[in-house]
């Protein structure tokens, strides 16, 4: 894998999502007003997604622990949304969501 500066092709500071940490970043302005984003591809150059600068600047080595952090964090949640497909699961009555309607103007 590698990651390179780019020139951004989205329209002005449009936000992207970072396919590393998840977080929503923009592309940065040079001094020649130019907007760049960091993209990632795999070894045959295939685009993997978009970068933010806080994970370029993470380095290498911080990239591949925040990974192995996220990675966990998202095994974690994995497991307990496959608990809840696993069961039954029961959904508020008609009375209940026509008294939540009426109350908040949902």
């Amino acid at each position: 894998m590698k990651i390179v500066w780019e020139q951004s092709v989205y329209g002005g500071t449009a936000p992207i999502v970072c396919v590393l940490c998840g977080q929503a970043a923009r592309p940065i302005r040079t001094g020649t007003n130019q907007l760049l984003i960091g993209v990632i591809y795999d070894r045959h150059g295939t685009v993997g997604g978009e970068v933010c600068h806080n994970c370029i600047a993470l380095g290498s080595e911080g990239i591949r622990s925040m990974l192995v952090n996220r990675i966990a964090t998202m095994r974690t949640k994995l497991s307990e949304l496959e608990a809840i497909a696993q069961g039954e699961l029961q959904l508020p009555s008609i009375e209940q969501e026509f008294y939540i309607h009426r109350h908040t103007g949902a």
